[in-house]
């Protein structure tokens, strides 16, 4: 009966015991104390890269000088990609002003086409 009481005592104390080594092992998911982003420069900037092509989606989305207008915006690295058509050659460099406008954005790729 002793030995059951002991057993029964002791295996928290072994649950513990493994999950801290697993932990101090892994890091907690972490690199040294360092954030994901910070210790992978590449998912940092792919998150970057997202947020930069949102925003910039949204700015011409509602710039009403580009009303029908169909613009995809594409960042990789801060540089942006714009692709899509616009109905006029003065909505191509207003989307590209308010591409350049969205904090992140290094520079612009052009692609867009004047519809006809």
């Amino acid at each position: 009966m002793r030995e059951m009481i002991l057993r029964r005592r002791s295996l928290p104390a072994l649950g513990l015991a493994v999950l801290l080594t697993a932990s101090a092992l892994t890091g907690c998911g972490s690199k040294g104390g360092q954030d994901t982003a910070a210790s992978n420069p590449s998912a940092g900037q792919a998150g970057d890269d997202a947020l930069i092509g949102t925003q910039v989606q949204s700015a011409v989305t509602t710039d009403p000088k580009l009303d029908g207008a169909e613009i995809t915006a594409d960042a990789k690295a801060g540089v942006v990609t714009l692709t899509g058509t616009v109905p006029a050659a003065a909505g191509k460099a207003a989307a590209e002003e308010d591409a350049k406008k969205v904090a992140g954005v290094k520079s612009v790729v052009n692609s867009l086409t004047v519809k006809k």
